[in-house]
């Protein structure tokens, strides 16, 4: 039996009217799948109903017998099965389009169907389809509101969505899988082994438009069957030219500066993301997530061996990582005797703690580029710095006039940056 969550993530004062801007003021309603799980936000002045395991709706708090907004679940169903499913309600097929739907979490092939009577939105998720059916009656009325709903849908499982946008093909796989681009195609891997494939063949079985597919799945799988059933071919003629897809996480696409070093550090598990499916490349890092960074380049710490080293850290998260760092004297404490995980770091600090931790020899050099004018290389941080500049190891797209900014808070997408640049040296 499914269960049903709905959090009220903020209260407020329930008026009669919504609006874009106080999206952050809904309510978030979650669903609990054997599979795919998802999220969807709404109005505080609406209320969800759970009408059966496969079925929700949306409708304002005082008129809530007939929803306005249903979300419909279909297993083991095609796109063709459903836009036949709603023949009878919206009267013949006038039209589709497939459309690329960025939610929070990632970007998912959609399908938008015009019927005689009414419109509705699809998204295939393995081998089920979501629908997205506003009331006819009250589609003019409460559009803004259909809009922001199913702007805030995304899914909440251990899937990836990836989209190949030059061959027009999409399909899921779990996040614990790894993708691998290759000459004729893409495949899914298993700790090394292929368990799917896509490969462009002038045999293959599959045709879309002028080009023939084969597809190769290892059934032993236990996840040949969704990533098999999402696999679909989509039709989208024109993209935004500055459209860029991304591979782990939707606030770092394939064209932002850092995707390269965060995305290979994802791939080797020496980071992660948030709870949301994000990033926050720019986001500030606390001393506890550095040095998690850090010691998982190098080493996966035994909990049982490395902990309790600070007051402050004991049996945290965190604990195995600061304690195996300051073991190897990676890192210390403040004179109080903690370690204070969640503060920030500064950029030298940083530099400090990644360069003793995963550079093996001597790092004193003079400094070659001086054209930054606020690093002093007089003071205890210079030779990291001098070295860093020297190794072209630091991500300085946040220099303005001149000012490297050392004692300012450095980001998550700079310790990747840095990290990814030490792996790379010869």
């Amino acid at each position: 039996m499914r269960k049903i969550l709905i959090l009220a993530i903020a209260f407020m004062i329930l008026t009669g009217s919504v609006h874009a801007a106080d999206m952050d003021k809904w309510y978030l309603y979650n669903t609990s799948g054997k599979i795919h799980n998802f999220s969807v936000s709404f109005p505080t002045d609406w209320k969800a109903q759970n009408i059966s395991d496969s079925k929700h709706g949306f409708s304002p708090s005082d008129n809530f017998e007939d929803p306005f907004y249903i979300i419909q679940e279909f297993e083991g169903q095609s796109f063709e099965q459903v836009i036949e499913h709603y023949r009878t309600e919206g009267g013949p097929m006038l039209s589709f389009k497939d459309f690329i739907f960025q939610s929070s979490s990632e970007d998912i092939i959609a399908r938008e169907v015009i019927y005689d009577k009414m419109s509705i939105k699809m998204i295939k998720r393995g081998t089920v389809i979501f629908t997205f059916l506003p009331k006819n009656n009250q589609e003019k009325k409460n559009e803004e509101v259909f809009d922001n709903i199913f702007n805030s849908f995304h899914f909440s499982d251990n899937w990836h969505q990836y989209i190949d946008l030059g061959e027009n093909y999409s399909f899921i796989f779990p996040k614990n899988m790894d993708l691998n681009t290759i000459n004729n195609g893409v495949e899914i891997l298993d700790e090394d082994i292929t368990v799917f494939s896509v490969l462009l063949q002038e045999d293959g079985e599959l045709k879309n438009k002028e080009k023939n597919y084969h597809i190769d799945v290892d059934e032993q799988n236990s996840s040949f069957t969704e990533i098999m059933e999402s696999f679909n071919f989509f039709d989208i003629d024109e993209i935004e030219e500055d459209y860029s897809s991304f591979l782990y996480f939707p606030d770092v696409r394939d064209n932002h500066k850092n995707s390269t070093a965060i995305n290979r550090l994802v791939k080797d598990k020496v980071i992660e993301g948030y709870l949301d499916g994000t990033f926050k490349p720019n986001g500030e890092i606390n001393r506890a997530e550095l040095t998690k960074m850090v010691v998982a380049t190098k080493n996966n710490p035994d909990p049982s061996r490395y902990s309790n080293c600070f007051p402050d850290v004991v049996e945290e998260w965190f604990a195995p990582y600061i304690c195996y760092a300051k073991n190897r004297r990676w890192v210390t404490g403040y004179q109080d005797g903690s370690f204070k995980p969640e503060s920030s770091v500064n950029r030298v600090e940083a530099l400090k703690i990644i360069l003793e931790a995963l550079i093996n020899y001597d790092i004193n050099a003079e400094l070659e580029d001086e054209s930054i004018t606020d690093i002093d290389t007089e003071m205890w941080y210079g030779s990291y710095y001098s070295f860093a500049s020297n190794n072209n190891l630091l991500d300085t797209e946040h220099v303005i006039n001149n000012k490297y900014i050392p004692d300012g808070n450095i980001s998550r997408k700079e310790v990747a940056e840095i990290i990814y640049r030490i792996q790379q040296m010869p």
